[in-house]
């Protein structure tokens, strides 16, 4: 799913995986000023995962814009996986640990670097 339903279209979904869908944050837009060569950042994401897949969903991506030029793109690591045995199933979080996304290698001085994180896809 590109873009997430709004959260009035969940009540008309029985399928709780879509219901999960219009839940769940779509993701964060940081803006800074900064002199540093490297930054990080540390997320906790939550994915999905049907109990027949040997892997869990995979996350969205963290994108930097350093004074609006992409300078990295980067798989967010799993954290949270919410599994389910199928349609109307029973959902359960498995609680997993934060994880750091490192940029390196931005230039010298003053620039503005914007950070954001892109959950509805990894494309």
């Amino acid at each position: 799913m590109r873009e997430r339903p709004v959260g009035s279209g969940s009540s008309t979904v029985q399928d709780p995986s879509v219901h999960g869908v219009t839940v769940m944050p779509s993701g964060v837009r940081l803006v800074f000023r900064t002199d540093v060569r490297e930054v990080e950042f540390d997320v906790l994401t939550s994915t999905g995962q049907l109990d027949t897949d040997p892997r869990p969903c995979p996350t969205g991506m963290l994108e930097l814009l350093v004074d609006g030029v992409p300078a990295g793109r980067r798989q967010a690591p799993v954290g949270n996986v919410v599994r389910m045995a199928g349609p109307g199933a029973v959902q359960r979080v498995i609680p997993g640990e934060p994880g750091t996304v490192r940029f390196a290698g931005l230039p010298v001085g003053m620039k503005t670097v914007v950070s954001a994180s892109r959950w509805a896809s990894t494309s």
